[in-house]
């Protein structure tokens, strides 16, 4: 006795649950007739993942059997996908504690749509880490760890310019400070440097990890041990092991990163010259987490909680060109020709912002930068097709499910386009060293439209994955007598 549901579109809610569930009901014993003493089910015959290889017995819910059973490859795999993105998430410190979760959400949520751009990021902030500590070898002597190389690029250092404002301190600012020798190494203490101090802010990162990856690799077993006996796998056990596998290219990269920082330590930076101040200034990498005024954010930083970056704020023209400050200046940025008088240029205790900036800004607002390369810290020319390729891998995993007998023709045609647009489309909008909001020409359309392409992909597939639940191959739900 077969249960065959409708290949047309989905009934309704609660008519196809009772239909289905009470369907399975009915015909569980004709289906696992084969049940042992042990508990566990035989599959009879070899059996692929090949669609012409399949029976044409197919089912709709399916009671929970011994590690099978429609409720438990959703809940568990859910779990798994929960894990690879909650606890892979790196939030930057941000206040108050109400955008710092909201931050985390979004990243959750861009890790769920776009798993290659959070392995591109893991990329990015380990380089950038490790180029710090490069850069600073001779003013530490080598002592700085990777923990807080990670800390300043998570915002987690701050400097006051006034009673209720601060501002981010980059990682390349306190490169230069400690190379110039306006502070000391020894006094990173103070500064809230010290890597005990910053892992004690953390939230047991390692042990988050170390279960994570546990469930990961139970995840992967049983797959491997499924494919190894000729069962196949559902869609969503295939998307389980396309995040797991982001989740394990991700775990070296920020193995020592902090985990969930809340609170940032706020420092008073040294007094400099003119010319110093100048040059921390054009350091700057963007201005959009700093705080000029009561810890207020409004919503126009929303793309900022997901990670994304706007391009710096206009920079003053100088009448004498420095080759660290050209080096390091935003490329896109607007400049602003009419320059107020730099000599109000003073120490940092300065409480008017307006001293600090010194110059009169345009009020166009910057444009949303999505993704950009750092030519300089990638050595982009020699590096982008790897990390372009290594970002192709959650889509391109989907490819494992070509011939999975789908409920309808049209809509395994239409899995097949989208894991071929979502691979293609990651691998190609990486390749661009710069996806922003704003027009440029005709290459903005291509640059902006693989992006958003690879989103809508991503999202058609999720929906084939929950619809594919409606029927499927009785096969799936077969485990081998080891089991």
């Amino acid at each position: 006795m077969s249960v065959v549901l409708s290949t047309g579109t989905l009934p309704k809610a609660i008519t196809w649950f009772s239909s289905a569930y009470t369907g399975a009901l009915r015909c569980s014993e004709d289906i696992l007739s084969t049940n042992t003493s042990a508990g566990t089910f035989k599959c009879v015959g070899d059996i692929t993942h090949n669609a012409a290889h399949q029976t044409q017995q197919r089912v709709g819910w399916m009671p929970s059997t011994p590690f099978r059973g429609t409720a438990f490859l959703l809940w568990f795999n859910l779990f798994v996908i929960f894990l690879c993105t909650w606890t892979g998430t790196r939030p930057r410190v941000l206040k108050p504690a109400k955008f710092w979760y909201t931050h985390k959400y979004y990243q959750v949520a861009k890790n769920v749509l776009c798993p290659g751009a959070s392995v591109f990021e893991a990329i990015h902030e380990y380089w950038q880490a490790r180029t710090l500590i490069t850069e600073t070898k001779g003013a530490t002597d080598g002592q700085m760890k990777l923990v807080t190389a990670f800390y300043l690029g998570m915002l987690g250092v701050r400097y006051r310019t006034g009673e209720n404002s601060n501002r981010v301190l980059w990682p390349k600012q306190y490169a230069f400070m400690l190379n110039k020798g306006m502070v000391a190494w020894d006094a990173r203490s103070s500064w809230g440097l010290n890597a005990a101090a910053i892992n004690d802010k953390s939230d047991s990162a390692g042990m988050g990890q170390a279960f994570t990856l546990c469930n990961i690799l139970w995840a992967l077993w049983i797959a491997a041990h499924r494919l190894g006996n000729h069962l196949p796998l559902t869609p969503l056990e295939i998307t389980t092991i396309a995040y797991a596998i982001c989740a394990i290219v991700k775990c070296p990269f920020w193995w020592h990163k902090p985990k969930d920082v809340l609170t940032y330590s706020l420092i008073d930076l040294p007094e400099m010259k003119r010319e110093d101040r100048e040059t921390f200034e054009s350091l700057v990498v963007e201005d959009t987490y700093d705080i000029d005024g009561p810890e207020e954010w409004s919503s126009r930083d929303a793309y900022s909680l997901l990670g994304f970056a706007r391009a710096q704020n206009p920079v003053p023209t100088r009448a004498t060109s420095d080759p660290l400050e050209d080096e390091h200046a935003a490329p896109d940025s607007v400049v602003d020709t009419n320059v107020k008088p730099v000599d109000s240029l003073h120490s940092v205790g300065e409480t008017n912002s307006s001293n600090t900036r010194s110059i009169e800004q345009t009020h166009v607002k910057p444009p949303i930068i999505i993704l950009k390369w750092d030519i300089d810290l990638y050595r982009f020319w020699r590096w982008r097709l790897p990390i372009c390729a290594l970002m192709t891998i959650f889509s391109a995993v989907h490819l494992g499910v070509w011939n999975y007998a789908f409920p309808t023709t049209a809509e395994r045609w239409l899995w097949q386009s989208c894991v071929i647009l979502s691979t293609v489309s990651a691998f190609v909008s990486t390749l661009f060293r710069e996806i922003a909001l704003r027009w440029t020409g005709p290459m903005s359309i291509l640059r902006v439209g693989f992006f958003y392409l690879h989103v809508m992909c991503r999202i058609i597939l999720a929906a084939l994955v929950f619809a594919s639940f409606r029927s499927m191959p009785v096969e799936v739900y077969h485990v081998h007598a080891a089991w």
